[in-house]
C-alpha cells in the first residue's frame, strides 16, 4: 500500500439502503416517489449500475442482495463468502455434524438426555436463516434420537406478509416422524430485534424459557395454524405475530442450583437443555441469544428481565447454546461453529492506516450495516474511527407510519461533520427504503424515498461547501419491486442492480465505466485518497479516463 500525495479532500459514501434500479412502474416505489435530488445527480454527475446480488456479493448464484452482503462488500472491495455457503458446504460434503460445535451439543443432549431447542427463521429468502440449514439439524438430532423442540420465527418482511401457512406446511413435513415439535411461534419483531427493545425480545423469551413473576404465563394454544389463524383475525401480519406457546409445551426443563462457596449464597435458575440458533446473520437473534445465555445483557435490562423471585435465570448452561455464526464478538460461553473469518484488508483499515479520519453515521435500527458489516466482522473501532448512530424513532412502533424515520438527523449530523472537517472519509446510512419496503407498503416506502432524498440534498450542499467527492449508491435492491409476480405485496430484497452516482464537487462531470459491482466501490474511494488497493481487492475504480 502506497499513500500518493493526493489532497486529502473529504470523500462521502452514502449508502441509500433497498434503493435498486428497475424500469417498470408496476409496484415500483423508486420510481413513484418525487425525488429531485437523485434526479440531478443522475443528470449531473457520473452514472452507473452495480451488480449487487447473488456471486457478485458473495451469495449463491441468482441469489436476492441483502444488507449484510452488501455492506460487506463495500468495505471489502470484494466478494466475502456469505456465511450461508459455508454451512451449504459442510451439509453437501456431509461434514455439518462433525464440526466441533455440532457434535457438542449433540453429544451433550445425548448424554444428558435433554431436548433439542432450535431457534429457526421461516422465510423465502435466505438473507437472515436457510430452510435447509433447519432440515439438516433436524435430522442429525433426529439420527441421534434427540428429542427436538422447534421455536419457530415468522418472516412478513423478506417473505409475503401472509405466508406462514406454507412456511409450516414446510415445516410440519420436515419434522415428521424425527420426534419434534413446535414449541413456540411468533413473529420476527419480537425474536429479531435488532434495535434494543428488550421488552419485545423479552416477550419471545418468555415463551420458550418459563413462567415467572414478572409476568403471567405465556400465551397458549392448541396448533400452530390456530396462533396464525388468530392472529390474522387480529390483522397481523407474520411479523406482528405475538409469541405463543403451542399444544403441551412447558418451556425449557431446568432446576433452581446454588453456589455455597460465593461470599453469599446465590441461587440461580439453570436449563438443562441444549439449543441452536439457526440465524447466519449475525444481527437477527443477538439479543435473542443475549437473554437465553445470560451472556452479554444490560445490567439494568438483566436486573428487570433475569430474574425470578431474586434469583437469576439462566436458560441454557455455557456451551450449551451454539449459534451458527457469530454474533457478537463478546461472547466467550456462546460457542458459534462458523467463527467470523478476519479479513485483512478492508476499506476501513486501509483509511486508518493511511492516517485519516473517518465517521460513519447512521440510525440505530441499522447500526450493524453501517457497523460490523462494513467492517467485514470486526466490532472494535480503527484508530481515527467515529461512529455517530442516531436513535431510531420509538414515537410510533409500525414502520409503516414512519417514513421520515431519522434521514433528517442523519444528514444533519453529516452536514456538521462536514463544516467542521473533522474527517476525510464520512459513511452515511439511509436505512428508510430498506426498513419500510421490508413492510409491502408502497405509500410508506415512497414517502420514506421522499424524505432520505430531501436528506441527501442536505448532504450534497454540505459537500459541495466542503469541496468534498460525493459516492452515492445502495447496498441491494428492494424499494424497487414491492409486488410479487402474482401481484401480492412483497418486501423481499431484489435481484435487482443499484444505482452509483458519482459528483465532484470541484473538478465537474466524471466518466465512470456504465457497468460494475459494489466490490468496485471501496477501489474508487481508495483511489481518491491516492491508497493504492491491496491485491486482495478484485474490485476496480469505476472512474475511467482519470490521469
Amino acid at each position: 500500500m502506497t499513500l500518493a500525495s493526493a489532497p486529502r479532500r473529504p470523500v462521502v459514501l452514502c449508502v441509500l439502503d433497498g434503493v435498486g434500479e428497475r424500469d417498470e412502474l408496476d409496484g415500483n416505489a423508486v420510481r413513484m416517489a418525487r425525488m429531485p435530488m437523485c434526479d440531478a445527480l443522475r443528470r449531473d454527475g457520473g452514472t452507473a449500475l452495480l451488480r449487487a446480488s447473488g456471486t457478485a456479493v458473495g451469495l449463491r448464484e441468482g441469489e436476492p442482495g441483502n444488507s449484510e452482503a452488501g455492506y460487506r462488500t463495500l468495505g471489502a472491495g470484494r466478494p466475502l463468502e456469505a456465511v450461508a455457503r459455508r454451512v451449504d458446504a459442510a451439509i453437501a460434503d456431509g461434514s455439518f455434524g462433525r464440526l466441533e460445535g455440532i457434535d457438542r451439543l449433540m453429544r451433550i443432549a445425548m448424554y444428558d438426555r435433554s431436548a433439542l431447542h432450535l431457534v429457526a427463521l421461516l422465510s423465502d429468502s435466505r438473507a437472515d436463516a436457510s430452510f435447509q440449514h433447519l432440515v439438516a439439524a433436524l435430522e442429525l438430532a433426529s439420527f441421534h434420537e434427540i428429542a427436538i423442540v422447534v421455536h419457530a420465527v415468522l418472516d412478513g418482511r423478506d417473505s409475503a406478509p401472509r405466508s406462514g401457512g406454507a412456511h409450516l406446511d414446510r415445516l410440519m413435513l420436515a419434522m415428521e416422524g424425527k420426534g419434534a415439535v413446535i414449541g413456540t411461534l411468533g413473529g420476527r419483531r419480537y425474536a429479531m430485534d435488532t434495535d434494543g427493545r428488550w421488552d419485545r425480545v423479552y416477550r419471545a423469551y418468555h415463551a420458550i424459557v418459563r413462567d415467572n413473576v414478572l409476568g403471567p404465563a405465556a400465551p397458549r394454544v392448541e396448533t400452530a395454524y390456530e396462533a396464525l389463524e388468530h392472529g390474522y383475525a387480529l390483522g397481523f401480519s407474520d411479523d406482528e405475530l405475538e409469541p405463543v406457546r403451542i399444544g403441551d409445551y412447558e418451556g425449557v426443563r431446568g432446576s433452581f442450583m446454588c453456589d455455597f462457596s460465593a461470599p453469599e449464597a446465590a441461587w440461580m435458575w439453570n436449563g438443562e437443555a441444549c439449543g441452536l440458533a439457526l440465524n447466519t446473520r449475525a444481527a437477527g437473534l443477538l439479543q435473542l441469544t443475549q437473554l437465553l445465555t445470560a451472556e452479554g445483557v444490560p445490567d439494568d435490562v438483566a436486573a428487570d428481565l433475569l430474574m425470578d423471585r431474586g434469583r437469576s435465570v439462566r436458560a441454557f448452561r455455557e456451551h450449551c447454546f451454539a449459534t451458527l455464526t457469530s454474533y457478537d464478538s463478546g461472547f466467550e460461553k456462546v460457542p458459534a461453529v462458523f467463527a467470523e473469518r478476519i479479513e485483512k484488508s478492508t476499506l476501513a483499515k486501509l483509511v486508518a492506516r493511511a492516517g485519516l479520519r473517518q465517521v460513519r453515521i447512521g440510525e440505530s435500527e441499522a447500526k450493524a450495516e453501517f457497523g460490523r458489516y462494513f467492517s467485514c466482522g470486526k466490532d472494535e473501532l480503527w484508530p481515527e474511527e467515529r461512529r455517530i448512530v442516531i436513535p431510531s424513532s420509538r414515537l410510533v412502533d409500525s414502520h409503516a407510519e414512519r417514513p421520515e424515520m431519522r434521514a433528517a438527523a442523519i444528514a444533519k449530523a453529516a452536514c456538521e461533520s462536514l463544516g467542521n472537517r473533522d474527517a476525510e472519509f464520512l459513511l452515511v446510512s439511509f436505512a428508510n427504503a430498506n426498513v419500510l419496503a421490508a413492510t409491502g407498503s408502497i405509500d410508506a416506502t415512497v414517502a420514506g424515498l421522499e424524505a432520505v432524498d430531501t436528506a441527501l440534498g442536505e448532504v450534497v450542499r454540505a459537500a459541495r461547501e466542503a469541496g468534498a467527492t460525493l459516492l452515492v449508491t445502495s447496498a441491494h435492491g428492494n424499494a424497487e419491486q414491492l409486488r410479487d409476480e402474482a401481484g401480492r405485496p412483497s418486501g423481499a430484497p431484489t435481484h435487482n442492480s443499484v444505482p452509483f452516482f458519482f459528483i465532484d464537487t470541484q473538478s465537474g462531470p466524471v466518466s465512470l465505466r456504465p457497468e460494475g459491482s459494489l466490490a468496485d466501490v471501496a477501489p474508487t474511494v481508495l483511489e481518491l485518497f491516492g491508497i493504492e488497493a491491496p491485491p486482495a481487492m478484485t474490485g476496480t475504480s469505476l472512474r475511467v479516463g482519470r490521469e
